[in-house]
């Protein structure tokens, strides 16, 4: 020991008790032949207790040589008595704290390089460092901050995506629930606002897809069930609007192109009609019987032919002997010779 204390530069004058010098072999609980480690901590009383006598007492520490026998004292690299470790450093956040404990999670100090954060008390579920001493994240299985809900699984698809419960517009289309989820609010996209792809019917308007959605099943409306605009000629009777609809373009065939219905009297033979004012479906008095000439009308209900003002050209003759049509036949009291 005392070619320990040498090396060390640790030289000491024996004190007694009062200060006086001592001399060389002086009382002391430890003599030169004594090869013993001192022991640490040891209670010592009387003359014993004498610094530099090698033996250190309650209230002196040998094992950094202090010429001024200090008490025990964490940091000073002893691991003394009611000190778990005395690493002699000012390094807190290493095994040893500065407070001269052991390293542990709760402890309020980051280990470094075995914990990840140690908030002491407010360590748990709930909070941003959990139990173990690892920083809660979404997927850890614990409920962190900002977190409704952890299932501890990357699965977006389930009713826990990104730590959030499934709802949709979260962007994850969650697996028989939604059909499509693209995170937004616009409904006028493929997927709308329900996450359901977009469709005739839908009551939302399909952009560059649809001119109309009404939402409904009626065909005669605004909108079609196609989600078209009705225009004349789609084959659908537009209520109010049009008579009719036969969807094409033949102007006579009981619905005009103007989808208006037939009408007696518009100059258009249509539907059932014979003929209609001035149409006479290309007809003239020679084609019926024995009209050779006169005018061919059209009765008022426009079912039949009128030849009322047709003549015969049978070779019948009025006053003159002429054949009636031949111009020169004179009307006789509203008649003519063909009556």
């Amino acid at each position: 020991m005392c070619a320990w204390l040498g090396a060390s530069g640790c030289f000491f004058n024996p004190q007694v008790k009062d200060g006086d010098a001592a001399a060389t072999g002086a009382t002391s609980s430890m003599d030169a032949s004594d090869t013993s480690e001192p022991t640490i901590g040891d209670p010592c009383g009387g003359d014993s207790c004498v610094c530099g006598d090698m033996v250190c007492g309650k209230q002196e520490s040998m094992m950094s040589c202090p010429q001024d026998c200090a008490e025990p004292s964490c940091g000073n690299g002893a691991k003394e008595a009611g000190e778990p470790c005395d690493d002699g450093n000012q390094v807190d956040t290493d095994a040893c704290t500065n407070a001269c404990t052991l390293a542990a999670c709760g402890d309020g100090i980051v280990w470094s390089g075995e914990e990840e954060c140690d908030d002491g008390p407010d360590n748990g579920p709930g909070k941003p460092c959990n139990a173990a001493c690892a920083a809660n994240a979404c997927g850890d299985g614990n409920l962190g901050p900002g977190e409704t809900c952890d299932d501890g699984n990357d699965d977006e698809t389930d009713d826990c995506a990104s730590c959030q419960f499934a709802t949709c517009g979260d962007g994850a289309v969650w697996a028989g629930h939604e059909v499509c989820d693209d995170g937004n609010a616009v409904d006028t996209d493929e997927c709308t606002n329900a996450c359901e792809s977009a469709t005739c019917g839908d009551g939302a308007v399909w952009a560059d897809q649809e001119a109309c959605d009404d939402g409904n099943m009626v065909d005669t409306d605004d909108c079609t069930n196609a989600c078209e605009l009705p225009v004349c000629g789609d084959g659908i009777v537009h209520d109010g609007v049009e008579e009719c609809d036969d969807g094409n373009r033949v102007d006579e065939d009981g619905c005009t192109n103007e989808c208006l219905g037939q009408t007696c009297g518009n100059n258009v033979v249509e539907g059932g009609e014979t003929c209609d004012g001035t149409d006479l479906d290309d007809k003239n008095c020679s084609d019926f019987d024995s009209y050779g000439g006169g005018f061919l009308t059209c009765d008022a209900t426009c079912m039949s032919f009128d030849v009322s003002n047709c003549c015969k050209a049978n070779g019948a003759t009025c006053g003159s002997g002429v054949e009636c049509c031949s111009g020169n036949c004179p009307l006789l009291n509203g008649l003519k010779c063909a009556d």
